[in-house]
């Protein structure tokens, strides 16, 4: 997610609409007056919705940019359905989702764009990862790195370790994670499972370090959940670190069969209007019941546009949206500079210099709530290994203060998570 960004743009793919299946043939018939023609039409029976890429726009919907006024033209179509069937066509736009300049997001913290890996004063400079085969690690014009750096950055060893496993895998406690490729960090070894094509060393370009995302998530879920059962697929691509709604939603699903009880989506969408993208909501509805949806609610601030899927637990029982912080002096629960004080924002748990792992064999300090969300989803792994509660059941237990949550096994590692009160 961004960096001190509070400027949110939505943006959407121009070409493309989102079409309940069972109005598809007749939103198709609604093209051929207005002479719009289609290239391809994708199905998916979970979401009941259809993804409608149009190929020929004749001039009447091409706005000033050059492109599709997409708006227009869906105005357009919900008019005449209405007036021919007397209905409302659902139908909506292909969102573009993740790290978008200005946009929703992937990582980030305040005031430092990338990953904090070592060196020394000034700008980081970034640690790749490896065991050092010659002189100890330096940043240039350096003495050898001894921690230390940047203001309110914490001294960063060039090596850490996850908690051991106290039993084997806990098949059916499954953690899964959406987001960027998975670095096959030596201390993830064994304890995650991954779709094809979602190791990074399966792209043949050296992959950015936001695609560390992943890699980073995973080592904070395991920080709270040891056990855990890990089910990784990747969704942001590795050039922008950004997709489309359509491919959030329909890897989405694909969870609900996987032996998943938690995923975890730290990443997001906006919309002008405020409300929530028709393919994302299908998604988490295929979802209810099944899975529980752990989401960062983004890096924004101030800035009070609703991030997607996070704000839809104000609507769905099985979202929660994570925003980043901790409890302060009086054990109020606060939220950090960079995350929404909004209503929707459901828990905060710790995003500020977050220190997981790293690429392919590093660790490195992070800010954001994408890592908060991690933490939630950690802790609800762990709570339901150690007390047998549901997914659900185990959010409702964090909502409640500290002081309030019945005594287990684990409290004492979960009371730096809780209910937002006030900003920071």
């Amino acid at each position: 997610m961004p960096n001190g960004q509070t400027n949110i743009y939505v943006r959407a793919h121009q070409d493309q609409l989102v079409v309940d299946l069972s109005q598809l043939d007749q939103t198709l018939k609604l093209l051929d007056p207005i002479d719009v023609s289609w290239r391809s039409i994708e199905k998916n029976d979970a979401l009941e919705l259809a993804l409608v890429t149009l190929d020929n726009v004749p001039a009447a919907y091409i706005g000033p940019n050059g492109q599709t006024d997409v708006d227009r033209l869906i105005a357009y179509l919900r008019r005449v359905f209405h007036n021919e069937s007397g209905g409302e066509l659902i139908i909506g736009k292909n969102r573009i989702v993740g790290a978008i300049v200005g946009s929703p997001y992937v990582g980030g913290g305040e005031g430092v764009p990338t990953p904090y890996v070592g060196g020394g004063t000034g700008v980081p400079t970034p640690y790749v990862g490896g065991a050092l085969t010659s002189s100890p690690y330096t940043a240039a014009g350096n003495p050898p790195y001894v921690g230390g750096g940047l203001p309110g950055i914490q001294p960063l060893p060039l090596n850490g370790s996850l908690p051991k496993r106290t039993a084997p895998p806990a098949k059916e406690i499954g953690v899964g994670i959406l987001d960027t490729r998975l670095f096959a960090h030596p201390d993830l070894a064994g304890r995650y499972l991954a779709s094809h094509g979602t190791l990074a060393s399966e792209i043949p370009a050296s992959p950015p370090d936001q695609e560390a995302h992943a890699t980073f998530i995973a080592g904070v879920i395991l920080e709270r959940a040891p056990n855990a059962n890990l089910v990784v697929d990747h969704v942001l691509n590795e050039s922008d670190i950004a997709t489309s709604s359509w491919k959030v939603a329909t890897k989405m699903v694909r969870f609900a069969d996987a032996g998943v009880k938690v995923l975890n989506i730290s990443f997001g969408a906006a919309t002008d209007d405020d409300e929530p993208p028709l393919v994302l909501k299908r998604a988490i509805e295929a979802l209810r019941d099944k899975v529980t949806v752990v989401a960062a609610a983004g890096n924004n601030g101030p800035e009070t546009k609703k991030i997607w899927p996070a704000a839809l637990q104000e609507t769905e029982p099985n979202v929660i949206a994570v925003g980043a912080g901790g409890p302060d002096q009086t054990g109020d629960f606060v939220s950090a500079t960079f995350s929404p004080n909004a209503e929707w924002v459901g828990l905060i748990a710790p995003g500020e210099n977050i220190y997981s792992t790293y690429k392919a064999s590093g660790y490195a300090t992070w800010s954001g709530t994408s890592f908060a969300a991690a933490a939630v989803s950690g802790a609800v792994a762990r709570l339901m290994e150690a007390t047998g509660m549901s997914a659900a059941n185990c959010v409702t237990w964090l909502k409640d203060p500290p002081g309030k949550r019945t005594e287990n096994e684990v409290s004492a590692l979960m009371g730096d998570i809780g209910p937002r009160w006030n900003q920071r």
